[in-house]
């Protein structure tokens, strides 16, 4: 316990570390304050027109009550499957619509096709958010879009890689820190001294899940002082007031299942800590292999970088799929997750891809340990 809260201490006491901490912190909290720019109306006052409120604005409930009825009826003619047509004729037109891979995506959209229906049967589409996008009512266009999804997402993957490299330096940091000194050989002489590697991974993994409660929170909390929520949070991810539309469609977020606002972002959280989780557990790992930690900083950049490339030379298919299962692209669609989102992506595909992430990464940090002991 005291050589742990030894190396703890070293992080605690790391400049570098903490002025990143605050630039990043920072950067985060300037980038959604100006991301929260609605436009007409500020978001209290349009809050007070969503809720009902009897001092609301007239302006903004009829700017409300005009959306929600011009949008109420679009679950009435969603049909998945066409999107699902669509989509593949747009993106994969390559893929023959005889092939087993067509047909496992065909079947996802049946299944999601059968998720419409529930919305539908259940009026879980129709609860009240701060909208998600303009339309034209007459002659008059409606501009004040608030796009609260978009904004979350951005927090969310800006937080994310922030965490991520923050918690990998803090753990190389700590197992680099006797090869800087010049101190290798008398710390790790015996195999006892080198078991205080796994001290310094243990003391890193936990300071940098720190660095990351902080470089969420802080944001996040940011984000509730600014938007009023009260209320709003229990609304399906589904509601047609959330759409926001993309390049080339606009329809509402259909998720595998029933999720409120506050659950997606619950969850995505916990997804969230799972990648950087798997981010210290393989640098670590690799460290044990390259016993250099720049190079591990180094190497880990090009493989991130590389994997969020690759899914786009690999054709589709069995093999595009497979190659989109990786935390870099996670954190590209961070913010869709648990939505439907692209045909190439199956029921859960960011919980299995954390999972075998998950699993791939203590294998890293065994054969790491191993090849270290050695």
């Amino acid at each position: 316990m005291k050589i742990f809260k030894n190396e703890l201490k070293k992080l605690i006491c790391c400049p570098f570390l903490w002025g990143l901490l605050l630039v990043f912190t920072a950067f985060d909290v300037v980038m959604l304050l100006n991301d929260l720019s609605p436009g007409n109306y500020d978001y209290p006052t349009m809050y007070e027109a969503i809720v009902g409120s009897e001092n609301a604005d007239e302006g903004a409930a009829e700017y409300y009550r005009d959306f929600y009825s011009y949008y109420s009826t679009v679950y009435d003619s969603l049909d998945m499957n066409e999107i699902f047509r669509q989509k593949m004729a747009l993106y994969y037109p390559e893929v023959p619509q005889d092939s087993a891979y067509f047909r496992w995506a065909q079947r996802n959209y049946a299944e999601l096709q059968e998720r419409v229906e529930s919305i539908r049967k259940t009026g879980e589409g129709n609860g009240d958010f701060y909208p998600g996008q303009a339309f034209l009512s007459g002659e008059r266009l409606y501009m004040p879009a608030f796009r609260i999804h978009r904004r979350l997402c951005g927090l969310l993957s800006r937080s994310l890689l922030e965490s991520m490299i923050w918690a990998a330096l803090a753990v190389l940091y700590l197992e680099d820190f006797e090869r800087v000194n010049a101190a290798e050989e008398v710390v790790f002489s015996t195999r006892q001294g080198r078991g205080v590697q796994l001290k310094k991974v243990l003391a890193g993994a936990l300071y940098g899940l720190s660095g990351a409660a902080v470089l969420f929170g802080v944001p996040l909390g940011t984000f509730a002082a600014a938007v009023p929520m009260r209320g709003l949070w229990g609304t399906s991810v589904s509601a047609f007031a959330l759409t926001e539309p993309t390049t080339f469609f606009a329809y509402p977020f259909v998720t595998w299942a029933k999720m409120s606002v506050l659950g997606q972002l619950a969850a995505s959280l916990g997804l969230c800590a799972a990648l950087v989780y798997i981010t210290v557990a393989t640098c670590a790992g690799a460290y044990f292999f390259a016993k250099n930690g720049f190079f591990v900083m180094l190497g880990a950049g090009v493989a991130f970088l590389g994997t969020l490339l690759l899914p786009f030379a690999v054709p589709a298919g069995v093999g595009h799929t497979l190659s989109m299962m990786s935390p870099a692209v996670l954190w590209y669609s961070a913010g869709m997750w648990f939505i439907e989102f692209d045909p190439a992506r199956g029921r859960w595909f960011e919980v299995v891809t954390v999972a075998v992430w998950t699993a791939a990464a203590a294998g890293i940090m065994r054969a790491g340990w191993r090849r270290y002991g050695e």
